[in-house]
């Protein structure tokens, strides 16, 4: 029996390398990548689970799903060890912030929720998005979140106010991925229309690149900030030099690519697929 995957993330600076997905099973899988062996399964959410994040040190990872949930959970013993509520529809994203003693939750409720993981108390609800809020991401600084919404725009949070000092719009219809580069000076967009954008954190759009022929659903950096990978629904997948704005090369899957992500060291890219298989 296979299920269907809706995300993969990865797990860094472990000695080997390691893989969470998570899918229409109701579950979070953690996998060995040079066995391709199931380590464990995480299982207490009520519905199926839509995305998946490993906390920075990698000792914990949290989930979130359409049961309106968010779960932590310690990686070395399966354990579900917080559960997070408040959300009114199912939610979307989850990311902890780079030093991992904040967390972040989207959701369909068109809203984004701060949580300070040293109490375990709730800290804040970000209003700004007029539909579902499909992505929320720190910048590598801790001090900034960005998020892209349904309603075509990505938005950069003051973490600390909860203020939106930036609405950057471009692109023609839903935004589908949302990432910020190593700085965190530029953030990645791509969407329905095709494209993606290179967005200045400060002044707004600086790039676009055109290309694939369908809607493009994730996109991915490079760690050295040089190269971009993006996917799109039809499979295939495209890597980019971000200076020369060149495709380098072509490669995918049979069905829609839902995530990609890079290695730490960049030399490798994990991709999960409905087509239900995840490659490295």
């Amino acid at each position: 029996m296979t299920i269907g995957l809706w995300d993969v993330e990865e797990l860094h600076d472990r000695p080997l390398p390691e893989r969470r997905t998570c899918g229409f099973d109701m579950t979070a899988r953690l996998w060995d990548v040079e066995t391709g062996v199931c380590c464990q399964v995480l299982r207490g959410h009520t519905n199926y689970v839509k995305c998946v994040v490993y906390s920075p040190h990698g000792n914990e990872v949290a989930t979130g799903g359409e049961d309106k949930e968010v779960r932590l959970w310690k990686v070395a013993t399966g354990a579900c060890i917080r559960v997070l509520t408040g959300h009114e529809d199912p939610v979307t994203s989850v990311t902890y912030s780079p030093r991992g003693d904040q967390f972040a939750s989207a959701g369909h409720d068109m809203t984004i929720r701060l949580w300070d993981l040293t109490s375990g108390e709730y800290l804040r609800t970000l209003f700004g998005h007029v539909d579902t809020v499909a992505k929320a991401i720190f910048l590598p600084s801790g001090d900034q979140l960005a998020s892209y919404g349904w309603d075509s725009t990505a938005r950069i949070w003051d973490v600390e106010t909860g203020v939106c000092h930036s609405a950057l719009s471009g692109h023609e219809s839903y935004v589908y991925d949302i990432i910020p580069s190593p700085r965190g000076d530029l953030v990645l967009t791509c969407g329905i229309d095709k494209t993606v954008r290179v967005l200045d954190v400060a002044t707004g759009c600086r790039h676009i690149f055109i290309g694939h022929e369908v809607h493009v659903q994730t996109i991915a950096y490079s760690p050295n900030g040089n190269q971009i990978i993006t996917c799109s629904v039809d499979g295939v997948m495209r890597a980019w030099d971000l200076g020369k704005s060149t495709c380098l090369w072509t490669s995918g899957h049979k069905r829609m690519i839902y995530r990609c992500v890079h290695s730490p060291r960049g030399n490798l890219i994990a991709t999960g697929s409905k087509d239900t298989s995840v490659r490295v």
